[in-house]
């Protein structure tokens, strides 16, 4: 506790200085314009829409790791299913601000929404994560007034994981339709989206539950429990998305895959293969060092996947455009990209910190009649 008392304050001045540069860059953005990005006629994806998909995979995982004490009564999870729905929330409003920055206006973003074209993979991944987000929010007040076992919270429960679940194949959709793009083209990017987001949303809680422990000193007894049971399927899902990465990498050097970019992803693997060795030993799973360090290279890794993925399928110019270019464009972010990615995660964190100081995240409710002798009797 002294450790969360002392690093409180500066903590919260180093967020809120990181929030003020990124609304003068947002500020920036809305006066002068899009050109301020790195971005071109060739290549118009840049640093916050790869942002925007590991955030929003992201909190995708993380809603589908609170569904399982929520939707499927997994009750050894339940100390983490009100810190992760919350957790779910804040992810996807940096997502929503990255992306809103990446189109040049949040009014973008709405007017998107509200003027759907139910032939596009891209208008149904919107409306999947804002209806996740509505679902989300009434299920984190629902929960905050102590009610998870209702009707009504399991049916949010089912909501937001099916939108989450959905909003993520979707999103693996708009890249795997794209047959002129042989990077991004495939059958497996969409599954392996939906399996990605469940890795990363993994590796979040852990990393987070394990700074919170730091900070505070001490964890209670039911979430040291409950994170250990974690660790063991974080293991399994890094090992799942490996066998789907090598796949993926297996199909594509029997095409048209650029050779630049295969070269990129096997060397990514690597960010997979160290947390799942962290994680395949039973004493080293056990340790806090061990999950945070798995958990951060995890992320890190998925990180770039994403923006490999992203910027690897437009380096690469194609049709009447690719006249009197190189046969692959570089790409550096612009300072303002790196500003806008700053606003968004300055802005998940300080809703995670407020969210962690004020809003009892740890909070248990009693268990519905019947429920501990259906435990035990399930035992």
């Amino acid at each position: 506790m002294s450790n969360a008392r002392n690093l409180y304050i500066p903590w919260m001045i180093l967020l809120l200085a990181g929030i003020a540069v990124g609304l003068f860059a947002a500020g920036k953005l809305f006066v002068q314009g899009h050109y301020l990005f790195n971005a071109n006629d060739v290549l118009i994806w840049t640093l916050p829409l790869g942002a925007y998909v590991f955030l929003a995979l992201t909190s995708t995982g993380l809603t589908l790791v609170a569904s399982m004490p929520l939707v499927f009564n997994l009750e050894q999870y339940q100390p983490l299913a009100k810190r992760l729905v919350f957790l779910a929330i804040a992810t996807l409003v940096a997502a929503f601000i990255s992306i809103g920055l990446e189109l040049g206006s949040p009014l973008h973003m709405i007017y998107f929404i509200f003027s759907p074209n139910l032939t596009s993979p891209i208008w149904y991944m919107g409306a999947l994560y804002s209806l996740e987000l509505i679902f989300l929010l009434v299920e984190f007040w629902k929960m905050h007034q102590g009610d998870r076992h209702s009707a009504s919270s399991r049916y949010l429960g089912i909501a937001s994981m099916l939108c989450a679940a959905f909003a993520a194949l979707m999103l693996g959709s708009i890249f795997g339709l794209t047959e002129a793009r042989p990077t991004y083209f495939g059958p497996f990017i969409s599954v392996f989206c939906l399996v990605i987001a469940l890795l990363s949303g993994m590796a979040a809680i852990i990393l987070y539950i394990n700074v919170c422990k730091w900070a505070r000193g001490t964890c209670s007894r039911v979430t040291e429990s409950a994170m250990d049971l974690l660790s063991r399927k974080f293991a399994f899902v890094i090992g799942l998305t490996l066998i789907f990465y090598v796949l993926k990498l297996a199909l594509a050097s029997g095409t048209t895959y650029p050779e630049f970019a295969t070269a990129i992803n096997f060397s990514l693997i690597l960010f997979l293969v160290v947390p799942y060795a962290l994680m395949l030993s039973p004493g080293l799973r056990r340790t806090n060092w061990a999950k945070t360090l798995a958990s951060i290279i995890t992320l890190l890794g998925i990180f770039a996947v994403h923006m490999q993925i992203l910027i690897g399928g437009q380096v690469r110019p194609v049709g009447p455009k690719a006249e009197g270019l190189p046969e692959v464009l570089s790409y550096a972010p612009s300072a303002w990209e790196i500003l806008v990615v700053v606003l968004a995660l300055c802005v998940m964190l300080l809703l995670y910190s407020l969210g962690e100081r004020y809003l009892n995240l740890d909070d248990m409710p009693e268990e519905p009649k019947g429920s501990s002798a259906a435990a035990e009797q399930s035992a």
